[in-house]
């Protein structure tokens, strides 16, 4: 039996059935909800997916063996074999090995929620194998058999129109095999006249030498039809050629609860024990006796159909290749295949986006994170270019070093902690237990070797609570950040305490900024009275200064594009690489090579307009802009207001007054108005330059990012490439006859046929 088995399931493997030659076979044909799904279950051993609705779509095959050198007790490989040519999956599915009823269970169900979502596109011929293996000890049955979809009478709210008539078709064209045995479902608490299974099985087997009668749910027989009942088990009402068998299902509620299959026969011997007017029925009620009968139908079937099917095989194949023959000389490939091949090739650009979460094959940082990473440098790149404005009071805040593979943390208030063990991180608001990068070395040591960079150390104190506080003139410089990013050597440090306050500068440091702006308000003097704000000179001079931002803007065009063009193209050419279509990779590789040239020109373009207009129509409604200049303005009223009063000594009240007095009555606080006018309108610039620094940042960020990572950027692309490669079919694939479609079908299946022949051959032992 075993043996029969394997030599017919590797005929049906070779694809011996689809040309046409029919295997032996049980099929399980039942209505809609009539207990088909339990039946299998307790015949198998594996949960099916069940339903109010229609569950399966497709037949299932199951072949159960049982293994006489099997160690583990179960193992299960599942495929899903695609026949059909209107089918949206490849030409074979996933093959999957499973070693528990779980898991196989958990396939199975994707599956069939696959098929369910392209049921319209699934075809009679598709099916899903399940190959079972079992130790010899366990109470396995040597047994294949196919599942189909339950028959319905009508569709229900978003069910295909044309679901019944394809099920019906499909059950019929099962049925019909000669070589099939009919294993017909119904529910014994309704009349068997009433059976769409059974009327189809007649239909198919008129005089029933092929089908096999299973009633269902028999506890929900009532008594006042237990007669009825019996005679349909003795044979007697409606009579098959194998009779009938009687099993009793799992209840809904029993499934809810989560009995086992185990726990269920037992229940169910346990009923037809309780119901001993069943049990006349010798060999006819259980689950054990339908599997054993069934298996030995499979039995009888197996050892009559081989020499049958050596002899179908065998005329086949002659005419096969007669019709090879009459067609001439063999063709390379066929239309469909060629689409095939192209939509393959570029199904991966509709989901560029999805694959950028994805890692880029050899490089260990996905595109996602690359875009990220290049946003940062654009950032960096305008902030490093930003001009010469006088530097404001900065608090910074030292960190402790923190070596690789240790986390622990020095006490910043003990005396005997070595001070070069900090330093300073940053001239921007930290808070305590952030995570920096900085130089090593020590901060004092640090900032002498690199007074260039950052100024000179003035002095250095501590705190009346003991903290170290260092006084530091950082010359033009607003930024340590900025500066250290050009040091080639970086360590991640852990912030603990504020410890340092760095000077503040002089707004007549800046002379020769504050000399120029002066020199061009008299130039462009325009109809503002003196003192007011020359916006002219405002605009001339922020255009001046924003003209840096646009290499940073157009490198990161460059660079997100570069990333964008490098991850299309691996996926491209990933996708290309089991073709074996090279014409093709490489007219898709250079459209994709133009199509980001003219991207990447055309974004430019955008992103030059779009700085054209931050610098022709300077605008903003940030509260920032104005809380900003007027805080620079005070902070120098409030430093001239002061400077008397840094001498030694004490002073009255009247003299207090007095000093004041003559600095308010001088010009401008002791300024000429030039003077007044250029320092208004530096202190004006910065504070508008950094609104719209920031702004200019995140627009340009998400403009290039838009570009390149939208959905329908990326189907414009897939359309482009498609297109191209449409026109030039011809030249990539070279072949264009009609006939190469029934060329290559005929040779594989003469290939299927040869081969099916010589398997059966091989193991028939009346050759």
């Amino acid at each position: 039996m075993r043996k029969l088995m394997e030599v017919v399931d590797g005929l049906r493997q070779d694809g011996i059935a689809q040309q046409g030659i029919a295997l032996p076979q049980i099929a399980v044909v039942g209505d809609q909800s009539s207990g088909k799904s339990s039946v299998l279950e307790n015949i198998t051993g594996i949960p099916f997916p069940k339903g109010t609705g229609t569950v399966t779509k497709c037949a299932t095959r199951i072949t159960i063996r049982r293994a006489l050198k099997r160690t583990t007790p179960f193992s299960a490989r599942v495929s899903f074999v695609i026949n059909g040519k209107n089918s949206p999956f490849k030409n074979e599915g996933p093959k999957m090995n499973h070693t528990s009823v779980g898991k196989l269970q958990k396939t199975l169900e994707r599956l069939n929620e696959l098929i369910h979502q392209n049921e319209s596109k699934t075809d009679i011929d598709d099916i899903i194998e399940v190959d079972i293996e079992e130790r010899h000890d366990s109470d396995a049955v040597d047994l294949s058999i196919v599942d189909l979809p339950g028959l319905i009478a009508t569709t229900t709210e978003g069910q295909s129109k044309d679901l019944v008539g394809s099920i019906e078709k499909m059950v019929s064209r099962y049925a019909e095999d000669k070589r099939t045995v009919i294993l017909a479902i119904m529910e014994a608490h309704r009349d068997i006249s009433n059976s769409r299974a059974l009327a189809m099985a007649e239909k198919a087997d008129e005089k029933g030498e092929r089908t096999v009668g299973v009633l269902t749910k028999m506890d929900l027989v009532e008594e006042a039809t237990e007669d009825d009942v019996l005679n349909v088990l003795n044979n007697s009402r409606k009579p098959l050629y194998h009779g009938y068998f009687a099993v009793v299902n799992r209840a809904q509620k029993t499934l809810n609860e989560g009995k086992s299959l185990k726990d269920a026969r037992r229940d169910e011997k346990e009923w037809f024990e309780r119901n001993k007017h069943y049990m006349s029925m010798d060999g006819r009620c259980g689950i054990d006796n339908l599997k054993r009968g069934i298996s030995k139908r499979l039995r009888v079937i197996l050892s009559k159909g081989v020499p049958e099917i050596l002899v179908d095989i065998k005329t086949r194949i002659q005419c096969t290749r007669d019709s090879i023959k009459s067609l001439g000389p063999p063709p390379a490939s066929s239309e469909y295949e060629r689409h095939l091949l192209l939509d393959e090739a570029l199904n991966s650009i509709r989901e560029l986006k999805l694959q950028s979460t994805q890692p880029l094959f050899e490089e260990k940082e996905t595109l996602w994170a690359k875009q990220l990473t290049l946003r940062r440098q654009f950032k960096n790149g305008i902030q490093a270019v930003q001009p010469d404005f006088p530097a404001d009071k900065y608090k910074c805040r030292l960190a402790e070093v923190e070596p690789k593979g240790e986390r622990k943390t020095k006490d910043i208030s003990d005396k005997k902690v070595n001070k070069s063990s900090y330093l300073i991180t940053r001239c921007i608001p930290v808070n305590e237990g952030d995570i920096v990068e900085a130089p090593i070395g020590s901060v004092v040591e640090f900032l002498k070797k690199n007074t260039r960079l950052f100024g000179v150390v003035e002095s250095e104190s501590r705190s009346p609570d003991g903290k170290r506080l260092l006084k530091i003139d950082l010359g033009k410089y607003t930024s340590l950040e900025q500066r250290l990013t050009n040091l080639a050597y970086f360590q991640r440090f852990k912030v603990i305490q504020v410890q340092c306050e760095l000077g503040e500068q002089d707004i007549h440091s800046c002379s020769e900024l504050r000399k120029q702006i002066a020199q061009d308000i008299q130039r462009f003097r325009g109809e503002e009275l003196p003192g007011f704000p020359n916006f002219a000179v405002f605009k001339r001079y922020f255009t001046m200064f924003t003209a840096a931002w646009k290499e940073p803007t157009y490198k990161l065009n460059r660079r997100m594009a570069d990333a964008f063009e490098a991850k299309a193209k691996q996926m491209i050419q990933t996708s290309c690489s089991h073709l074996n279509v090279p014409r093709l990779e490489k007219l898709l590789l250079q459209t994709l090579n133009s199509w980001f040239i003219e991207r990447k020109t055309e974004i430019s373009s955008q992103l030059e307009e779009y700085l054209s207009n931050e610098q022709s129509m300077p605008m903003t409604e940030n509260h920032h802009f104005i809380d900003n200049w007027k805080r620079l303005r005070e902070q120098r009223m409030v430093k001239q207001l002061l400077r008397p009063f840094q001498g030694d000594g004490d002073i009255s009240r009247e003299e207090v007054r007095k000093v004041i007095s003559d600095n308010i009555q001088s010009t401008g606080y002791g300024y000429s108005n030039e003077i007044i006018e250029s320092m208004d309108l530096i202190d004006g610039l910065r504070a508008y330059y950094k609104v719209v620094e920031m702004r200019y940042i995140d627009g340009v960020s998400q403009k290039i990012l838009c570009a390149y990572f939208d959905d329908p950027v990326h189907k414009d692309l897939h359309k482009v490439l498609k297109a191209k490669a449409l026109e030039n079919m011809k030249q990539i694939f070279k072949y264009d006859d009609d006939f190469l479609i029934q060329r290559d079908a005929l040779e594989k299946k003469l290939t299927v046929l040869e081969s099916g022949y010589k398997r059966l051959a091989e193991h028939n032992s009346t050759l």
